[in-house]
């Protein structure tokens, strides 16, 4: 076992990051979420873990050891093994789904927690570097990297599956929201596991704590309609965005238009509006005018007459 660690400025990125998980489920409709959808849940779990662990030791609170360091690789493999399940629960993949997040998801995640706390083939010890401590990898150290490796690609590949599914446009929206928001922090642990892997010797667990409760913050709010449109509206090229920018062009050129002295129709781009929001509404509805009507409150012919 090491001292602990003497800057316990180190410990304020945890405490951020614990304290902004503890606000986002402070609502009582948030909690509700965490508490019924199971993936959410189980990443919740894995990203409360890897604060409290980093808090606890950069605080001095408990020294650094070998069990704190296993306890944090099995807390990221539960977050991933989280964030795999929803991508996938979002990717059109049904019948994979159904089998992989109830049976080889729970299998391989609690096989590898096993594997790490209980022997020392993956991790036989921590040594200092400095600012911080890692690990000293054992002989099936390589099995901790290929398997955040599988479930890494794994949760890429399906949110740009589900990106691209035709089935269903909420799913579709919330993995392009997902893919656009996690995939960045996703390569960048790739990288963290190549450069370790060369022998460079780093400890990630600073960044790891406030990147993983980004991720909550952005899987809280895919969840919700409203929060999701509110996402899509801020993601380049996005169908929303493009939409948005173009319903705000007609406003600005028209009261541009009005200052200068020019006549312009406020019932010309009331008008034009509408028929934008009448376009979003139908994309929304993967093209269907009836469910477009529905969701606006007004008959298809309306519909049909207002698309232009």
């Amino acid at each position: 076992m090491l001292q602990g660690i003497e800057n316990t400025g180190l410990a304020i990125p945890a405490l951020t990051a614990i304290t902004a998980q503890i606000w986002l489920i402070a609502r009582s409709d948030q909690r509700k979420l965490v508490k019924n959808n199971f993936p959410i849940f189980i990443f919740f779990t894995g990203v409360l873990g890897i604060s409290l662990i980093e808090f606890f030791t950069y605080s001095s609170l408990i020294s650094p050891s070998v069990l704190s360091m296993k306890l944090f690789y099995v807390f990221c493999s539960i977050a991933l093994a989280g964030l795999l399940s929803l991508a996938m629960k979002h990717s059109g993949i049904k019948k994979l789904n159904n089998i992989y997040s109830k049976y080889i998801n729970v299998i391989l995640c609690v096989s590898f927690s096993s594997l790490m706390i209980f022997s020392s083939t993956m991790v036989q010890g921590i040594e200092s570097i400095g600012y911080s401590v890692t690990r000293i990898p054992g002989d099936l150290y390589f099995i901790t990297q290929f398997y955040a490796l599988f479930l890494i690609v794994t949760i890429i590949f399906c949110l740009i599956k589900g990106a691209k599914s035709p089935e269903n446009n909420f799913d579709k929206k919330r993995s392009k929201v997902l893919l656009f928001s996690t995939t960045p922090f996703l390569i960048i642990f790739m990288l963290l596991l190549f450069i370790m892997a060369v022998g460079i010797k780093v400890n990630a667990s600073l960044i790891v704590p406030l990147a993983t409760t980004y991720m909550l913050l952005v899987l809280i709010n895919t969840e919700r309609k409203e929060n999701l449109f509110a996402l899509l509206l801020k993601i380049p090229y996005t169908s929303e965005n493009k939409s948005f920018k173009k319903i705000t062009s007609n406003i600005e050129y028209f009261l541009s238009e009005t200052d200068l002295g020019n006549t312009a129709s406020l019932k010309s781009l009331t008008n034009t509006i509408e028929q934008q929001i009448v376009s979003i509404a139908v994309q929304m509805s993967n093209g269907s005018q009836i469910k477009a009507a529905s969701l606006l409150k007004v008959s298809a012919s309306s519909i049909c007459r207002k698309k232009g």
